[in-house]
């Protein structure tokens, strides 16, 4: 339809709705201890619209991998803000990250793994049955565990807690960029620090 805008006419094109796709659904305990079912895959209602669209992932999460490896920063999205993010095991990455968001040394930044096992491999000295659990039931999404710092974090990444912060985004590019990288990305918020 075209509808008279002064001067201008305004050109309007209606695409069909999309086909409905298949979900599955799994069973997840709230905080309150009911049970409710989720759709898998779950998209967190604050995802960023790029996390699940597997046309924009390949090459997006390449390009980011890329210059995570050369120590760059990068901005990604997750599940509740888009984060600003460095190779967590690179000091010099960890300290250009913390210059730009004028983040004090001392506040350690959440450390973003691809999975489970990359969460097992090296980031925690320890993996205990309660982290399991969590991760099981709660990952890929926002829940931080937090556990002894392993051998894999700088310690840049721990602001200087003997602690690491480990989580698994719900965002498959995210989740992509560091499988290609390599490594987890410390990666807190996008906005600078404090506001």
């Amino acid at each position: 339809p075209e509808k008279p805008l002064g001067s201008s006419t305004l050109r309007v094109s209606i695409a069909p709705a999309p086909a409905p796709t298949a979900q599955t659904t799994e069973t997840m305990i709230n905080r309150n201890g009911t049970s409710v079912r989720i759709p898998r895959p779950y998209r967190h209602p604050n995802a960023a619209s790029g996390c699940h669209d597997t046309s924009v992932i390949a090459h997006t999460a390449a390009v980011a991998a890329d210059a995570l490896r050369a120590g760059k920063l990068v901005a990604l999205p997750t599940e509740t803000v888009y984060g600003l993010g460095a190779d967590a095991t690179n000091p010099d990455a960890l300290a250009r990250l913390y210059a730009v968001k004028g983040r004090p040394t001392d506040h350690p930044s959440i450390v973003h793994v691809a999975d489970v096992a990359e969460a097992r491999a090296g980031w925690a000295s320890a993996w205990p049955e309660s982290a399991e659990r969590l991760a099981e039931a709660f990952w890929p999404g926002p829940l931080t565990i937090i556990l002894p710092a392993g051998v894999r974090p700088d310690p840049a990444a721990l602001g200087g807690t003997g602690t690491v912060a480990l989580r698994i985004p719900d965002c498959e590019l995210t989740r992509e960029a560091i499988r290609l990288s390599g490594t987890g990305i410390a990666a807190p918020s996008a906005n600078r620090f404090g506001r």
